[in-house]
């Protein structure tokens, strides 16, 4: 179940402002198939970025960067921006 998991579905932090759940998404998924949003307007953006910043402890910077942006960069075939 966890290998159909981590090579078929991407997951968003959407509303999910706690490490638990995003504890059990990387045990299950893996932070590249993870990331960063937010549910606004009914999460306000200022709980997000708060949110982020929480997580300087569990991730590294690599995985911050996946989180944040470069995952979604990836899925959605962006260009990579100068956002960190």
């Amino acid at each position: 179940m966890s290998e159909y998991f981590r090579s078929n579905i991407h997951v968003t932090t959407s509303g999910y402002f706690t490490q638990p759940p995003l504890r059990g998404a990387l045990d299950v998924i893996g932070i590249d198939r993870i990331m960063f949003s937010v549910d606004y307007p009914f999460s306000p953006n200022t709980k997000g970025r708060a949110y982020l910043d929480s997580l300087s402890g569990i991730l590294s910077p690599e995985d911050c960067a996946k989180l944040s942006h470069k995952n979604a960069e990836m899925l959605l075939k962006l260009q990579s921006s100068a956002f960190v």
